[in-house]
């Protein structure tokens, strides 16, 4: 091979590469669309640059510039001169469009995005930034914390639909949505089982948020809102207790701290629901095992991590339950399905 080849070879070989160095523009330019409300202006149809610009109150030539981008995309095309409409790709960036995704896009530019800048940090310091239950708490004033909760309840809604393919539900009469935000996944359960009743537990400040979901989903008869800290104690009453992406937000001792407080509040006829991302023994290079590594990662600057199956059925029995059952879904999530030991 010649000096040409080879260069040309190593060219090749590198654009994968330089995808994914350069892939933060995607995430901006996406999160700048939903934030300036683009694709809710889109709804019913073609609009011009000049139009969306005024109602958004937006430079024209900039807007122009963002929509181009998002053509290249496949979130918009150009029907006219500056004139752009919606692509079947680009509907789910609609607030109020079936399996809206925009709680997902403003989390993932905004908190997610300011995270991840704090990476090469945390692994230097092991140190997450900012830390612990105090970082969870300032979370309370981050601009970007309804996106936050509206991607809990988008990802809640379609991991509590694919678990119910492959967990039983039925037998449950009160479930505790521990630590659930606004109840996305208490409100999923509740429309799909009527004779079912509930509640979400978490700090606050999120009482609002939480019971005017649950009038927008029709469940406010069947759920209410506990204002607690899962640290200082969870309700008793329950016949299940769901945890949603809950454990894999804390390191070990403050994750048996949580379960220890379940455990405290479970009968031996009461069962725990983790709906956590198990993290492989070993990891190869698909898009699954890439996923659940973002994730990790994220984790990691916030003090969690993600927990392989033999690490979640040892942080179970450090807090007193037995591990049942692990069920992998459509979703990335599993459903650990545990009991209180004997």
């Amino acid at each position: 091979m010649n000096i040409e080849q080879r260069v040309a070879s190593d060219q090749k070989e590198s654009r994968p590469l330089s995808d994914l160095i350069e892939g933060f523009w995607l995430t901006q330019v996406i999160g700048a669309a939903v934030a300036l409300g683009i694709p809710d202006m889109l709804r019913n149809g073609a609009k011009s640059c000049e139009h969306i610009a005024l109602s958004c109150g937006a430079d024209a030539s900039c807007v122009m510039r963002v929509l181009r981008a998002l053509q290249t995309l496949g979130v918009c095309r150009q029907v006219g001169k500056g004139t752009f409409e919606l692509t079947e790709r680009g509907q789910i960036l609609r607030r109020d469009a079936p399996g809206s995704i925009t709680g997902r896009v403003m989390f993932t530019s905004g908190i997610m995005w300011d995270l991840y800048s704090q990476l090469t940090t945390v692994v230097k310091t092991g140190c997450p930034l900012p830390a612990g239950r105090e970082g969870f708490r300032k979370l309370a004033s981050h601009p970007g914390l309804r996106g936050m909760h509206l991607a809990m309840v988008e990802s809640s809604i379609r991991v509590v639909r694919d678990a119910a393919r492959v967990h039983d539900f039925r037998g449950y009469s009160r479930v505790l949505d521990v630590g659930g935000g606004y109840g996305g996944a208490l409100a999923a359960l509740l429309e799909d089982y009527p004779d079912m009743s509930g509640g979400v537990l978490d700090l606050d400040y999120l009482a609002d948020g939480a019971n005017t979901y649950f009038r927008d989903r029709g469940v406010a008869k069947q759920a209410q809102f506990l204002a607690g800290d899962f640290f200082e104690s969870v309700p008793g009453g329950y016949d299940c207790y769901l945890l949603k992406y809950i454990v894999h937000d804390w390191g070990d001792t403050e994750a048996l701290e949580i379960l220890h407080r379940c455990a405290a509040a479970a009968s031996r006829q009461s069962h725990l629901l983790l709906f956590e991302r198990v993290l492989p023994e070993v990891l190869d290079e698909s898009g699954e095992h890439q996923a659940i590594m973002q994730i990790d990662l994220a984790m990691m600057t916030t003090g969690g991590k993600e927990r392989t199956k033999e690490e979640y059925r040892m942080l179970l029995e450090s807090a007193g339950f037995r591990m049942i059952a692990v069920t992998a879904t459509a979703s990335p999530c599993s459903v650990i399905h545990a009991v209180r030991a004997a």
